[in-house]
């Protein structure tokens, strides 16, 4: 569960994680939503394709920055969908 005081109000946002791990090793799945996730397939023994989403977000009340008199208040919010290719290069 994550908890936060924002400039709007109480923010509660339930978080929900699952690992999973297959009998073979080969498929790993790592998942705390709606906040990242990361799911890999190893394709080889130091080789392994995957899908992560960052959902990361974050505010800011700019009239505590002291770059606005007038109460500003910024949330920055991005939900970001990438495929990779890892390769372990040392034991």
């Amino acid at each position: 569960m994550y908890l936060n005081t924002e400039e709007f109000g109480l923010v509660v946002v339930p978080i929900f994680g699952l690992y999973y791990l297959s009998n073979n090793t080969k498929f790993e799945a790592n998942l705390n939503m709606p906040i990242i996730a990361d799911i890999n397939y190893k394709i080889h023994h130091k080789v392994w394709l995957g899908l992560r989403f960052d959902g990361i977000g974050a505010t800011y009340n700019l009239t505590e920055q002291n770059y606005s008199a007038n109460g500003s208040y910024v949330a920055k919010n991005s939900n970001e969908l990438a495929g990779y290719l890892r390769f372990k290069l040392s034991k």
